[in-house]
């Protein structure tokens, strides 16, 4: 059966000027639970994973990241389904963008 496999990398483009990052751990930096999951749950700091079907797993990557990080969070696939990764966004941190 095939695997497949995504690297999930959150990045500025180049000469981005940013006001406040709402996105915390954005850098896929910080894994205080541990580094490979197969399961619904909490995964890398702040990130929550759920699987549609089948089967799959999350895990910390470190060799395909972006330049200037040192992780990216990897998500394998062996049958079929897809990923959803979450990060709420706290309400103090979302005010400002109502209407928007």
């Amino acid at each position: 059966m095939p695997t497949n496999t995504k690297a999930l990398q959150v990045a500025e483009p180049a000469g981005f000027i940013a006001g406040k990052n709402r996105i915390i751990n954005g850098d896929f930096g910080i894994w205080q639970r541990g580094t490979s999951f197969s399961s619904t749950g909490y995964t890398c700091d702040r990130w929550y994973y759920l699987l549609n079907s089948g089967t799959g797993t999350v895990s910390k990557e470190t060799t395909t990241v972006v330049t200037g990080t040192t992780s990216s969070l990897k998500f394998t696939s062996t049958s079929a389904g897809w990923p959803i990764i979450i990060q709420a966004i706290e309400t103090a941190n979302a005010v400002s963008l109502a209407g928007q």
